[in-house]
């Protein structure tokens, strides 16, 4: 559970919460099983018998650039893979969700971006590639109102909201910490009904200045309702031995060391800072680098490298750390090959800020074919990463060639390039040009059988005589469409037929040509409101927008076929497109942007083990 300063608990108003995927998906997966893996992903929180909570796919989108990497909210929860340097954030961030939610708590838009651009990924468990799986069903659960779960589980069976993403598949299974989530923010009653205490969240606070996450309160289970725990009545100091969370003075907590272990009263620290007193050290949570526990020094275990672990302090070296082999093993922690001995070199699972020493012969073989995404040259088999020519298409290997030689086979060619020559698509679709499918066009758009400009319908920035014309009935997403010839307040039977490019039903219940807006979004310009109309949650239209200038935001009559040939594109390349999501929240909603603040988990005492 997550909950704003004002108290608030912040979740989704209003079910099901809707969302749009951008089909390129993954440029690692050629055979549309990452957007299968997603679909799996949302039907699997769905499954939970305890909650209500429903997602409902509106359709496609043709957007690269989400909230969470600098896009300004659109009104839609947007899935994309960033393939490019627009992703910001680093290798080990895997995928990032941003929800923004307003005073009251009321989440209004939550995109999801993976890390295209310095990860690889796979659909079946693939080591050295990211789990689809795993991480879509992660970012989902943050996408409703879950946070992190940051330690007490076993790295043999962890839950799906542990901060990092299991590189073998075992998060891809939602487990009871993660279930509890989704059934008290969205109960299948009236209200979420509590046994005891173990049914209810843990606070988690993160710091804004150093992004640290830990845990600074509880509630309690109080009537059979998760209630805030008042001052604590316990009275044991730290390091002693402890049994219930209740027993420790604040604000120490009840820290179980392992499985089948003891538990000391302890306080949160930084592995990597470790500031713990005599006789105690900084011992990190599963998978983590940056939380841990002060816990006693000899309470750590003895096992040497190479031998299976469930915990870092199974470990000697304090490191338990997932291999190759699909099992995790106690190794030397590492940052890079220079702090490893002999033949042995620091490997990076997907998603780990730190490494593990590990001999040369368990690294994986993980070269890239032909036709698969890359950054680098020695990353492909091929030693050739390039892009089509002429276009802003990501990076591929290439099969190398002998130009004036060599034959690449239908729809390739073989360019020269230093040292020889690769073979790179023949053509590929301009604005205006015939196609079938979004990947013939270098806009990423085929829409009406012609290669075609994205816009947004909050944001539009088409060519002179052109509007911004919606893709689906509900949805800010459009194509840039020649503007029709009916005045905003003439009735009309279809988006296309109107200089606005949107015909929508009213409170009077007549279907006329209006101006459209995105709600909590905008597109009306000055003081003039975005007003709701019936049957639409996503767009709206401007209630007093006056009639002598003809909008170019405008849409389409649902997405769907409307009898209408598509009409002549006059555009160019060169001074013609949108801009999208570049609007802001609307005035009075006070909605902010938040990653993990005073955020709620669910995590069993008996669990918290480092």
């Amino acid at each position: 559970m997550n909950h704003t300063d004002a108290g608030y608990i912040q979740r989704w108003k209003k079910l099901p919460i809707t969302y749009y995927v951008n089909p390129a998906g993954s440029d690692n997966i050629s055979d549309n099983s990452d957007i299968l893996s997603i679909e799996k992903a949302f039907s699997e929180w769905v499954k939970i018998g305890c909650s209500k909570l429903d997602f409902e796919k509106l359709g496609n989108t043709n957007t690269t650039v989400v909230t969470g990497i600098g896009a300004d909210s659109n009104g839609k929860n947007e899935i994309i893979w960033v393939e490019s340097s627009q992703w910001k954030l680093g290798k080990y961030v895997l995928a990032v969700t941003l929800p923004i939610v307003q005073f009251d708590g009321a989440i209004v838009e939550a995109d999801i971006a993976f890390n295209g651009y310095q990860n690889k990924w796979s659909s079946g468990v693939s080591f050295g590639k990211s789990h689809v799986l795993s991480v879509a069903l992660h970012e989902i659960g943050h996408m409703f109102g879950l946070q992190h779960n940051l330690g007490g589980w076993s790295a043999n069976d962890p839950p799906t909201m542990a901060p990092t993403a299991d590189p073998y598949g075992k998060s891809a299974s939602l487990e009871g910490d993660d279930q509890l989530g989704a059934c008290f923010l969205y109960p299948s009653g009236d209200k979420f009904l509590c046994d005891s205490g173990l049914d209810c969240p843990y606070i988690v606070e993160k710091n804004q200045d150093t992004g640290k996450e830990s845990y600074s309160g509880k509630l309690d289970c109080k009537g059979s309702i998760c209630q805030f725990l008042g001052a604590s009545q316990g009275n044991k100091q730290f390091g002693e031995l402890c049994q219930e969370e209740g027993e420790c003075v604040k604000p120490f907590f009840c820290q179980l060391v392992k499985t089948g272990g003891p538990s000391y009263c302890s306080y949160y620290c930084e592995p990597k800072n470790d500031q713990c007193p005599g006789g105690f050290a900084c011992y990190a949570y599963a998978a983590s680098e940056t939380e841990g526990a002060c816990l006693p020094k000899n309470a750590a275990g003895g096992v040497p490298n190479g031998s299976t672990c469930a915990h870092s302090l199974d470990c000697k070296t304090g490191n338990c750390y997932p291999v190759s082999t699909g099992q995790w093993e106690c190794w030397d922690k590492c940052n890079s090959d220079a702090e490893c001995g002999g033949s042995s070199k620091c490997f990076h699972a997907p998603g780990f800020v730190y490494g593990a020493c590990l001999p040369a012969s368990m690294f994986p073989d993980d070269k890239i074919f032909n036709g698969d995404a890359c950054n680098e040259h020695d990353e492909c088999e091929s030693g050739i990463c390039l892009p089509a020519p002429g276009t802003s298409l990501p990076t591929s290997c290439r099969a190398p060639c002998s130009p004036g030689v060599d034959s690449c086979g239908f729809g390739f060619e073989c360019v020269a390039i230093t040292g020889g020559g690769a073979c790179l698509p023949a053509t590929i679709g301009k604005i205006g040009d015939p196609c079938s499918d979004d990947t013939d066009c270098e806009s990423a758009l085929c829409f009406g059988g012609i290669c075609r400009i994205s816009c947004d319908i909050a944001t539009p920035q088409c060519s002179a005589g052109n509007g911004c014309r919606r893709l689906h009935e509900d949805g800010a997403d459009g194509v840039c469409w020649i503007l029709g010839s009916l005045e905003p307040g003439a009735t009309c039977d279809a988006d296309h037929a109107c200089t606005t490019l949107f015909c929508a039903t009213g409170d009077d219940s007549d279907r006329v040509c209006r101006y459209p807006c995105v709600l909590h979004v905008g597109g009306c310009g000055g003081a003039v409101a975005c007003e709701a109309l019936p049957g639409l949650e996503v767009l709206g239209t401007c209630g007093s927008k006056l009639v002598d200038t003809p909008s170019t935001s405008g849409g389409s009559d649902g997405g769907g076929s409307d009898g209408a040939q598509a009409p002549p594109l006059n555009v160019t390349t060169e001074t013609s497109g949108c801009i999208s999501g570049q609007g802001a929240p609307a005035p009075g909603s006070i909605a902010f942007m938040l990653s993990s603040l005073l955020l709620l988990l669910w995590l069993k005492r008996e669990r918290r083990d480092a």
